[in-house]
């Protein structure tokens, strides 16, 4: 069988053996593919020069392979690293949201499936994260996210309500429905999420933005997006996180990496700078028994507080002791005594 050359992107990595990895890569014109690549993590000189010394996550690179639809793996014979994206690795929210991108690109498409312009679109977003393109990451992951689930035919509906079809009141969001959802219909979904409308139209605009008219695509880097922030984007990741969730039957494992807060660095003074900073825990609840025991002593200090200053007594002065006086008068005014007799002989 004669190899097949492909521009493909590293989504997972699994070590086969010590030289070994068995690869999750997502081609441009093959789609999603498992491959084996014998001898990646070689350190001899033809190792080095097949797999340009093995193979990372998020790389983008040329694939040599064999490729047989009948079996599960196929083989990977060389691989050409174009881009190594190590600008990912300077922030961890870039890294965070780029393994998301890969993760959900891996779960919505099926293997064998060609989608070349969600390839263009991963490279593309992997590259910008990387590079530090002229928007920021939070639009261009919302982009993205919008952009994959129209590609794989499930985008949820976020203009009308999905029951009465209706665009006014839109205020939920339905995961088993697959959209919003207005204030008239949403006692009938117990899985509603509360969603700002503006939000949802401001989704709908960033869709826009990449599809102006039917059939044309408009790269990454030339997308006018709006500058939006994690209050912006969060409610919206949640909303479609769910939304995924109950399409795949399972929550992705990078999902709540993507809603994760990164605390704030302490100021040097606060704490030593060789241990990490760890945010605050929240004050834990206290038993009814201990409310009532706090209570009480509350009470007992307040009534102390309010009780009346006592007036202190006055002190007596105390009577001098009495002076044992001799029979014979005062001690001072009794003549020395005499000296004692003297013998005759002395």
């Amino acid at each position: 069988m004669a190899a097949t050359v492909d521009l493909a992107l590293c989504l997972r990595k699994h070590d086969y053996s010590e030289t070994s990895q068995i690869l999750s890569i997502f081609t441009r014109n093959h789609g999603l593919m498992r491959v084996i690549a014998k001898g990646a993590k070689r350190s001899t000189k033809a190792g080095d020069s097949r797999f340009s010394g093995g193979l990372d996550l998020l790389e983008f690179g040329e694939a040599v392979f064999l490729h047989w639809p009948e079996k599960d793996l196929s083989q990977l014979t060389e691989w050409t690293l174009l881009d190594g994206h190590l600008g990912l690795r300077n922030a961890l929210r870039t890294l965070y949201l780029a393994q998301y991108a890969a993760e959900l690109t891996s779960t919505l498409l099926e293997e064998h499936d060609p989608h070349p312009h969600t390839f263009d679109d991963l490279a593309e977003f992997t590259a910008a994260l990387a590079g530090g393109g002229r928007f920021g990451p939070e639009e261009a992951a919302l982009a993205f996210q919008l952009r994959l689930l129209e590609s794989a035919g499930i985008l949820p509906e976020l203009s009308l309500c999905t029951d009465c079809r209706r665009t006014a009141d839109i205020a939920f969001f339905s995961p088993a429905r697959g959209g919003v959802v207005c204030r008239a219909c949403e006692p009938a979904h117990p899985d509603r999420i509360s969603l700002d409308p503006r939000l949802a139209r401001l989704a709908v605009t960033v869709l826009a933005a990449g599809n102006p008219r039917a059939g044309l695509r408009i790269p990454f880097p030339d997308l006018r997006l709006p500058k939006l922030t994690r209050i912006q984007t969060d409610p919206l990741n949640r909303v479609l996180l769910a939304h995924i969730a109950h399409i795949t039957t399972r929550f992705p494992r990078t999902g709540e990496y993507l809603l994760a807060r990164t605390p704030t660095p302490a100021p040097p003074h606060a704490s030593d700078p060789a241990e990490p900073f760890l945010p605050p825990l929240p004050p834990r609840p206290l038993d009814p028994e201990q409310l009532a025991e706090q209570q009480r002593l509350a009470d007992e200090l307040a009534a102390l507080a309010a009780a009346p200053t006592p007036t202190p007594k006055k002190r007596r002065p105390r009577k001098p002791k009495d002076i044992i006086i001799s029979p014979h008068g005062d001690i001072d005014a009794l003549p020395p005594p005499s000296p004692p007799p003297t013998s005759p002989e002395t």
